[in-house]
């Protein structure tokens, strides 16, 4: 068990901070002050861990805190509950009394729930639960994402969106490990949280939907997916599909994002648009990736790492690509396609109409290709993704 210990503390301590996340720092230090509780969640690899130290770091608690990480118990040893609990007992015999208690990946720990009370309620301890797939009512979850465009450079948009926005794939030059390690973290993220943790029986089932998902460019109903893939020669029942996009949902793989109509203020969330947590993701899954859902889906990533509630915007028969709010701030966002210039326009008049009090932008890929004098229209503005971030 003393073994345990001391693996699990070099496993957090070898971690390196290149690019600290502040405003979630500061939320997570907020909520442990306020509820003596949080949660924190993300994709794998996303940086949880080294957030973790980082704050650890910063609030001076390395030598009152306790640190469990279920993957580092390689030999398993903890199975239970009170089998964590030995593993505290011996932490204080052997170094002190923590303050702090940081549990990762339990999920597979019998009566972890009741346990992770009972130190919140009769033991007093602050308290951070670090993974995915322990929810527990009302207790803050403070999410944990790749590098923000702006940490990697505007002018990197292309790089962005080949290999996405990992810290440690963008720290690597070699394009032959980039690809190396990308084809690693997908398999982790498929095999441990997903096909592990949901029990899923059928792994090259699996493989098929979510590469099948990486290629929809528009909203669907479940039904609507469940016929599509039966059409593509996909055979898997509703109720497996509809288990195997939650799995996903809550593994931080999959992202959805529901229309939402303006004129009534109604969501309609019977379908779904599909994004994927990192773009890299839709790159390995299919060899023909749209470009613009890449495009589309970079953005919707930073508007939700800038805290924005996300939907599809219906306006008539006009549908926006996103509609952003954040507190009094809207966003109308809309992606064009065509190099034609009256087509750019005709979009133009359309986000002009919605008679709002939304800041509107109209995204091309390259806004030389339109020779115009002047890159807004009434109120539109006409950018670049680069140019657009810089607003988020």
């Amino acid at each position: 068990m003393d073994n345990l210990l001391e693996r699990n503390k070099k496993h957090l301590l070898s971690k390196k901070v290149f690019f600290p996340q502040k405003n979630a720092l500061k939320n997570l230090v907020s909520a442990l002050n306020k509820d003596k509780i949080a949660i924190v969640s993300g994709m794998r690899y996303s940086g949880k861990t080294k957030f973790i130290l980082d704050m650890i770091k910063k609030t001076n608690a390395q030598e009152n805190v306790f640190y469990f990480n279920s993957e580092v118990d390689t030999s398993k040893k903890i199975h239970t509950s009170n089998d964590l609990d030995i593993l505290l007992e011996l932490h204080k015999r052997i170094e002190s009394e923590p303050k702090l208690i940081v549990l990762q990946n339990i999920n597979k720990i019998e009566w972890i729930k009741s346990y992770i009370w009972e130190l919140y309620k009769k033991r007093k301890y602050k308290i951070i639960i670090v993974g995915n797939n322990i929810k527990i009512g009302g207790i803050k979850e403070i999410e944990i994402f790749p590098l923000k465009i702006e940490k990697i450079g505007t002018d990197n948009i292309e790089n962005i969106l080949q290999y996405g926005q990992i810290e440690e794939v963008q720290l690597i030059r070699d394009l032959y490990f980039k690809n190396f390690l990308l084809r690693n973290i997908l398999e982790h993220i498929v095999l441990r949280d997903i096909i592990y943790t949901y029990d899923i029986k059928n792994t090259d089932l699996y493989y098929q939907v979510i590469s099948y998902m990486s290629q929809l460019d528009r909203c669907v109903s479940l039904r609507e997916l469940h016929r599509e893939l039966q059409n593509h020669g996909v055979t898997i029942a509703l109720m497996t599909l509809t288990d195997y996009v939650d799995a996903s949902i809550k593994s931080k793989l999959l992202r959805k994002v529901s229309k939402y109509d303006i004129k009534t203020r109604k969501e309609i969330s019977s379908k779904i648009q599909y994004y994927f947590a990192d773009v890299w993701l839709r790159n390995l899954l299919t060899e023909t990736p749209h470009l613009e859902s890449l495009r589309e889906n970079i953005i919707l990533n930073e508007l939700e790492k800038k805290w924005y509630s996300v939907h599809r915007g219906i306006n008539g028969r006009f549908e926006m690509t996103f509609q952003a709010k954040k507190w009094k701030t809207l966003l109308s966002i809309h992606f064009h396609n065509s190099d034609d210039k009256n087509e750019l326009k005709k979009d133009a008049r359309k986000l002009t109409k919605l008679w709002d009090d939304s800041q509107k932008f109209l995204v091309v890929k390259d806004k030389e290709v339109y020779n115009m004098r002047k890159y807004f229209f009434e109120d539109a503005q006409i950018v670049e993704i680069g140019e657009l971030v810089k607003y988020l």
